[in-house]
């Protein structure tokens, strides 16, 4: 049965089956807005939901010929999002408050964007474009951590830890949430993964010291980033 208090979150994508390059198109699109979580069956999508309430799920089956099943009762009352190679009669965007979509290949950023601003059941939240945390300013769309005269150069997991921790500022996000949101359910990620390259990212941002001035742990609880968020309107000084 799925656990009722599991609220929904009003800032996170489901995505599922998504083949590599569509996953990477999505990850352009969608990462600097929404917390993704990375879903390669649907058997691991049901595991998710059961610990995840996304607000929107987005089901890839371009280049297969499986309609969408097998989530019943876990994705109820979550709008669905299908990718896939045709769709007769299908309209060029859902209409405003509609539950169910399939959007067909090819298509571009601006349908996809179109196609998740009707389906979202709230106002699609800005585009992150990065954080100040100490004295690193962090560039989520370029990847950069940047302080005097230093740019480092964050690999895309070190930059989706971060966005992912930014998203919920302050605040901790679990480790499981994210073990998914960084590597997916590949079943070869776990806690002791996630603490060793946490330590790794401390280090590159000089953050080893204690007390931590930017990634802190919560036991129990996961990790929090400590700094404040920009999006693309504050990038100018």
């Amino acid at each position: 049965m799925l656990p009722t208090q599991n609220k929904i979150s009003q800032n996170s994508v489901l995505v599922i089956g998504a083949q590599p390059a569509i996953r990477g198109f999505l990850q352009t699109g969608l990462g600097d807005r929404f917390d993704c979580l990375w879903a390669d069956t649907p058997r691991a999508a049901q595991q998710m939901l059961l610990t995840h309430r996304p607000g929107l799920l987005v089901w890839d089956i371009t280049g297969r010929r499986p309609a969408p099943a097998g989530l019943n009762r876990a994705a109820r009352d979550i709008p669905v999002l299908v990718l896939r190679d045709d769709a007769p009669d299908a309209p060029e965007a859902p209409p405003p408050g509609a539950a169910y979509y399939e959007l067909v290949s090819p298509f571009g950023m601006d349908a996809l964007l179109r196609a998740v601003q009707a389906l979202y059941p709230s106002q699609v939240p800005p585009a992150l474009s990065g954080m100040q945390a100490g004295d690193w300013r962090i560039d989520f769309i370029a990847r950069t951590a940047a302080r005097g005269e230093t740019t480092l150069h964050l690999t895309p997991a070190e930059g989706a830890a971060l966005l992912c921790m930014a998203r919920q500022m302050g605040r901790p996000v679990a480790e499981a949430q994210l073990i998914a949101h960084i590597w997916g359910r590949d079943g070869k990620h776990d806690a002791a993964s996630l603490r060793g390259f946490m330590a790794h990212l401390r280090r590159k941002l000089d953050d080893e010291d204690k007390p931590h001035r930017i990634i802190i742990a919560h036991p129990a609880q996961g990790y929090a980033l400590s700094g404040t968020v920009f999006n693309k309107n504050d990038m100018s000084e």
